[in-house]
């Protein structure tokens, strides 16, 4: 519904416009670009200011018209170019969506829409947002008992733990602030710091399953981690060669360069968990293996 022009005080029972492209309910409203964003269960509808003397000012854009609708209506973030939210479709399951200008697209892959359909029923509370931070763009999507974070920039998906806050904004530096959602408290996002409230901010990198493109068996001559060179810190690595069931003991790297750790045994398909507590920033490039093949 919307007021008689330039008379909030007016109200027309006339002056009204429906999203009824698909027979479901209307969830939430949000803003992209310069078009309204009419977000329903199962559908997602457009509408533009088309300057309407009377009646509605605004007009249904069909071509844009999308038949997934919202799953957690207090987890839409809207920003420069960018419209991130979870959404869901009768065809079952739900995903992140990602509208860069008008273009709709799935950002999230199989391993995160588990982690979203797990929540079942808690899903319509989950919340979310988006900050800029140190260069990238993330979209925050807080979850019952984990926090989500996708890189709308590098277009990668992360976990952060010990973030649960549901609001965002900046003060006049530009410097991201952020809301907890349980105690209120009031925190500064700096990426400069290694360390929350004193206590030191882990980093731990699991990787996928490297079989380097043939089941036989391997021998792993050295293992190599390509980062940041920090004076006096250390990482700590393990391996699994069973799908994630069990783990090798820890072992440590110095980081210094060319600091590799050799012997790592055979395997077949083998991935890694990488863990970094030094309590500082850090950037991790790549991993560098040295592996023999076996014939057979």
């Amino acid at each position: 519904y919307n007021c008689d022009i330039d008379n909030p005080y007016s109200w027309n029972p006339l002056n009204y416009i429906t999203a009824e492209q698909f027979p479901d309910n209307m969830i939430a409203l949000a803003r992209q670009n310069n078009m309204l964003v009419a977000f329903g269960q199962w559908s997602t509808e457009f509408f533009y200011d088309a300057g309407n003397a009377a009646g509605t000012p605004l007009a249904r854009n069909t071509s844009y018209t999308l038949q997934v609708g919202i799953a957690a209506p207090n987890a839409i973030y809207q920003n420069e170019r960018f419209c991130a939210f979870t959404a869901q479709s009768q065809s079952g399951g739900r995903a992140v969506w990602l509208l860069d200008g008008f273009s709709p697209k799935k950002i999230s892959d199989e391993y995160i829409e588990r982690i979203i359909d797990a929540e079942g029923t808690a899903l319509v509370n989950a919340t979310g947002y988006g900050l800029r931070t140190n260069g990238h763009l993330f979209y925050v999507l807080n979850l019952t008992d984990r926090t989500l974070v996708y890189d709308l920039e590098e277009r990668m998906w992360h976990e952060w733990t010990g973030v649960d806050c549901v609001a965002m904004t900046d003060d006049d530096t530009g410097e991201a602030i952020l809301q907890h959602k349980s105690s209120g408290k009031i925190y500064y996002l700096d990426p400069t710091l290694g360390t929350d409230d004193g206590v030191n901010i882990d980093c731990n990198i699991y990787t996928t399953k490297y079989d380097f493109d043939v089941m036989n068996l391997k021998t792993m001559q050295s293992f190599n981690i390509v980062s940041d060179l920090l004076i006096d810190q250390t990482i700590q690595f393990r391996w699994t060669d069973n799908d994630y069931n069990t783990w090798s003991d820890w072992r440590t790297l110095v980081l210094y360069p060319r600091s590799y750790y050799v012997s790592l045994g055979s395997f077949r398909r083998r991935a890694f968990h990488i863990k970094f507590t030094g309590g500082v920033p850090i950037r991790f490039e790549s991993l560098e293996f040295d592996v023999r093949l076996w014939k057979a």
